[in-house]
């Protein structure tokens, strides 16, 4: 069996190795999860709500940030990142090239140079 330093994995020798095996780590989390998905079922805070407000404050604190803010996608991350660093059309920057397919549509979409406009 292979270990790595963040995941176990159930990998033998001359298999292939997986992209990312979460099974043991969901095992010894699983109560916690379920918990938690069921405490937002209950609850009907799917989007914003206390629990979002208290992590953002506990990252805000761990990071030493004044302010954390959680975006819902890596899509959204990279849009208001852009129109927060005022970045628009015309501007040169660097991006990443691992990062996804949506790189190339968010830098180059006519609707965030819009955005990034007004």
């Amino acid at each position: 069996m292979t270990t790595s330093m963040a995941f176990k994995t159930t990998q033998r020798p001359g298999q292939a190795l997986p992209f990312l095996d979460l099974n043991v780590q969901y095992a010894g989390i699983r109560e916690e999860v379920e918990e938690a998905i069921m405490h937002v079922m209950e609850s009907q805070h799917f989007i914003l709500g206390p629990k979002v407000e208290a992590l953002e404050k506990e990252i805000a604190q761990f990071t030493g940030c004044v302010h954390a803010v959680e975006w819902a996608s890596g899509s959204d991350a990279l849009i208001l990142t852009l129109m927060a660093l005022e970045i628009g059309r015309g501007d040169g920057f660097i991006a990443g090239t691992r990062h996804g397919h949506f790189n190339p549509g968010i830098v180059t979409s006519p609707s965030r140079a819009a955005a990034s406009a007004s």
